[in-house]
């Protein structure tokens, strides 16, 4: 409080003043300052943990001013720990400037491995190779510049770098190279160059790495091959690009000896692994909860293992680093069982205190005991931690079900009297035997449902009971006799009717068997099953399995009838369903479809409801075959009315012209037409034709009795003309 009252001083003052950089005072009043102010003052400050604090509560410019500041391993592993799942973008900073840290101490150690490589092959090089000396020189140094740029970097996060002290005793005991004298370059030598096999190998060499291949045998090759490539470095030089596959290929061995050493060098934990099915002996549980905390460090230990293998991700793990990893798994999963186990019991745990709760509230003092004891067995499974926070509940509880017992005790010895006095009266004044077996029932549950017997006078009442039920039972004892030869009867009954199944299955020739008298087997076999009823209750589910195996030979028989008849339905339907699409003659489709109709009622037994369904289809398509013949009876008739309606129609007009016409009037050219007319008449049945044939003949013959008068009237005109021309001719010839 006297810091946060500072700062509000020191804000309002806006001074210059010591206070600004107390460390109490600084977080408080750090985000209200003006930001030149501020970043002076973060400029100002060296305290570690003081600028992880500052970092983890300010954002902006100022943040990125103290993360700068912050360098040392362990306040940015503290940073790394407080940011997670809290502020993603310090955490990434974090672990990004860890991981820059750690790859800085595995470079300083490879490179001093390195450094000790090249000194060795410096101190083997032999005097009058001045070239191969100048190039180990040039190496050496290059080596150290990058091990100084190591160095400076573990040296800023306050993390000791290895030690040199060998290295540059070493180094100072090098004589100094020797200067290349200008000299005719000697010939190289005949033959291939030995580099472009070597360079094969330290590639083989690489893939070997890769595949995570074992330390020993890897090095033995890289130490030949080397050697080997140094030897016929000194006759002759191999190209940029071998150079550069044996460098790369040294640097990749170095990354992966020391990762493969190091793996090599871990022991793993010596743990029991956790048993697949969990165990329900409490003592059991108890030594596995027990072995949480080993276990944990365990794992805790085996992954900072790992962590400090750092692995190339280029390279397959080896042996020792996969065993590492599943260890760290099999640890994993052994730890998330143990807790969704521990979860589960405690969650069973809660369960049934909250059910033993219920059943005290409602008074279930049989059930509560039960609960009770569950739950007390379940708490002596759990570990002490889980089972202390819930024993106080269940103590609780268990206190009030003893509270509740003693008050149902006081509550029931009255209804206990009660129910002993009923059980007497029916003892000494029976029932009907089934009646009497029903209220001895009754009364046995009522007692039973008045819970445990907890006092002396309660136990005398309870032998009283028992005795007054047994002497009530003993009317009921013949009733349930002739029950049981009633049952027996039935038993009896029912095993013929499995015998006679049996044997008709097995008697009955299936290829030509008579199927709808199977079918009816069938069903009346359940009816006679199900009228000996009841039998007893052990033998009776013997012969019922029986029963029900032999009905299910006889029902596979019959549904494979039904299967068969149905397909060959099926096909019927579909046979009528293409002939009443098809093109055929419309009388050859009346006859296939009756043919259809025949064969489908010769089709033996289906089941009702799909036989229905094929049968509705085979009806539609049988009827849409007789429609078409209907239609085309029905146009037929048309066409007939339409032709005997124009025969009329001709017949009576020619009637009427022959009636209106008279002797005079008549003409052959109506005779002709009257004929051209006719013969273009529809077709008509025979009779039709005959009568409507007679009627136009009459009406000629009347036509032509016409032209006859017509004829004969005009020879007497034509005579009597001639009569006169030959009196006139008479005349002039008597005149003269």
């Amino acid at each position: 409080l006297a810091a946060r009252r500072i700062a509000e001083l020191v804000a309002a003052a806006a001074s210059d003043t010591p206070l600004l950089a107390h460390p109490l005072v600084l977080p408080l009043i750090l985000p209200s300052l003006p930001t030149d102010t501020a970043l002076d003052l973060v400029a100002r400050i060296d305290d570690q943990s003081l600028l992880v604090e500052l970092a983890l509560g300010n954002r902006g410019g100022i943040r990125d001013a103290l993360l700068e500041r912050i360098t040392s391993a362990k306040s940015l592993g503290i940073l790394e720990r407080h940011s997670r799942d809290h502020d993603k973008t310090l955490n990434r900073h974090a672990r990004s400037a860890l991981e820059h840290i750690r790859k800085a101490r595995h470079g300083a150690d490879d490179t001093l491995a390195r450094l000790r490589e090249l000194l060795d092959a410096l101190e083997r090089t032999e005097p009058g190779n001045p070239q191969r000396q100048r190039a180990l020189h040039q190496e050496l140094e290059a080596n150290r510049e990058s091990l100084e740029a190591h160095h400076a970097v573990l040296r800023g996060a306050d993390e000791p770098p290895p030690s040199t002290a060998d290295i540059d005793q070493r180094i100072a005991l090098l004589p100094p190279p020797e200067p290349i004298v200008e000299t005719k370059a000697a010939p190289l030598p005949k033959g291939p160059s030995p580099f472009v096999e070597l360079t094969n190998e330290f590639q083989a060499l690489q893939r070997a790495m890769e595949e995570g291949g074992a330390l020993a045998p890897i090095k033995a090759q890289r130490q030949a091959l080397t050697e080997a490539w140094l030897r016929s470095a000194d006759q002759r030089q191999p190209s940029s690009e071998q150079h550069l596959v044996f460098e790369s290929v040294s640097h990749a061995f170095q990354e992966f000896a020391a990762s493969a050493a190091r793996a090599d060098e871990q022991e793993l934990p010596d743990l029991p692994a956790v048993p697949k099915s969990m165990p329900t002996d409490s003592a059991e549980l108890t030594d596995l909860w027990r072995s949480l905390g080993p276990r944990r460090k365990a794992l805790k230990r085996l992954q900072a293992q790992i962590e400090s293998v750092h692995w190339p991700q280029w390279a397959q793990p080896s042996d020792s680093y996969s065993a590492m990893q599943q260890q760290a798994g099999q640890l994993e999963s052994d730890l998330r069982r143990l807790q969704e186990h521990e979860e589960a019991l405690k969650s069973d745990l809660e369960s049934l205190i909250t059910n033993l709760t219920t059943q005290i509230d409602d008074g279930s003092t049989a059930r509560a005991a039960s609960t009770l004891s569950r739950a007390r067995r379940l708490s002596r499974s759990l570990p002490q931690h889980s089972a202390d926070d819930l024993m106080a509940s269940l103590n609780t509880a268990a206190a009030r079900f003893a509270e509740l017992r003693d008050w149902q005790t006081f509550a029931t010895s009255p209804k206990r009297q009660a129910l002993c006095e009923q059980i007497r009266e029916i003892a000494e004044h029976p029932l009907a035997p089934r009646d009497q077996a029903e209220k001895i029932k009754q009364l046995r549950n009522e007692w039973k449902q008045l819970g445990p017997l907890s006092k002396t006078e309660d136990r005398k009442l309870a032998d009283d009971f028992n005795r007054f039920a047994e002497t009530a039972f003993e009317p009921c004892r013949s009733y349930f006799a002739e029950q049981a030869e009633v049952r027996q009867a039935n038993l009896e009954a029912r095993q013929q009717i499995c015998d006679q199944l049996k044997t008709y299955l097995d008697a009955t020739d299936w290829r030509t068997a008579d199927m709808k008298a199977a079918e009816q087997i069938l069903r009346t076999a359940r009816n006679e099953w199900r009228r000996y009823h009841p039998v007893d209750r052990s033998p009776g589910r013997k012969l019922e399995s029986e029963f029900e195996a032999l009905q299910g030979q006889l029902h596979q028989h019959v549904k494979d009838a039904w299967n068969a008849n149905l397909q060959i339905k099926q096909d019927i339907v579909h046979e009528a369903e293409t002939l009443a699409a098809s093109e055929t003659p419309l009388a050859d489709k009346i006859d296939g479809a009756k043919a259809l109709q025949q064969r489908w009622k010769e089709v033996g037994i289906t089941p009702r409801k799909p036989d229905q369904k094929l049968w509705q289809a085979f009806r539609q398509a049988c009827d849409a075959i007789f429609a078409q013949r209907d239609t085309a009876r029905e146009a037929a008739d048309q066409s007939l009315q339409a032709a005997l309606t124009e025969t009329r129609n001709l017949l009576g007009e020619l009637r009427t012209q022959v009636d209106e016409t008279t002797a005079g009037e008549a003409a052959q050219d109506f005779v002709r037409e009257a004929r051209s007319r006719f013969a273009k008449l529809p077709e008509l049945p025979e009779r039709a034709f005959r009568e409507a044939q007679r009627d136009f003949d009459d009406l000629i013959a009347r036509y032509q009795g016409l032209l006859a008068q017509r004829a004969a009237s005009e020879r007497v005109d034509r005579l009597r003309q001639l009569q006169a021309w030959d009196s006139a001719v008479t005349e002039f010839e008597r005149s003269r």
